[in-house]
């Protein structure tokens, strides 16, 4: 077979292919839904096993390091309704060191966060509060933490938007 049928032929089962793949996935079965967006945050909507799901995701407006190769980095606030948790998680795009620390910087506030793979997390339900209430009177937000293989990272986030976008994702999960 020529180099040209090859491609063809490749193309012609990836666009057969995907559509079906797709369709099986997480992500098409919780349709994120963007419900608003402020500056530098955006409010999304989902339905997660039947049960309402809503989010505000921001991307770093700086990253700093010295990496070759880095995943996307982003922060969500997850609340979720029924039962009446939210939750932080900042999503670094690499896989962080086992028991390293992941710090949080809002003003003259530190607050520490749990890391489980790529994502560090709040480990008490007030530690997310004291965060959220940081967040919405801040103005810039600094996430540090250690990369699997020990590079130090800090990415830093605004907080312009944020305290509008939690209130448009928790009406729309009413």
């Amino acid at each position: 077979m020529t180099t040209i049928r090859w491609k063809c032929l490749k193309i012609l089962v990836l666009f057969a292919v995907l559509p079906a793949m797709l369709a099986g996935s997480p992500a098409a079965a919780a349709a994120r839904k963007l419900v608003a967006s402020y500056l530098d945050w955006n409010a999304f909507a989902e339905t997660d096993r039947g049960r309402k799901v809503c989010y505000v995701e921001a991307d770093p407006r700086r990253e700093r390091g010295r990496y070759r190769r880095r995943g996307d980095a982003y922060i969500q606030v997850i609340h979720r309704p029924r039962s009446g948790r939210e939750d932080v998680a900042v999503i670094a795009g690499y896989k962080y060191k086992r028991r390293s620390k992941v710090t949080v910087k809002i003003g003259p506030r530190r607050f520490r966060l749990v890391p489980d793979g790529d994502t560090a997390w709040t480990r008490r339900k007030t530690n997310t509060r004291r965060i959220v209430r940081a967040m919405r009177k801040g103005r810039r937000m600094e996430v540090r933490g250690r990369s699997s293989r020990g590079t130090l990272t800090t990415d830093t986030y605004s907080l312009i938007g944020f305290t509008d976008a939690l209130k448009a994702a928790r009406r729309s999960c009413r």
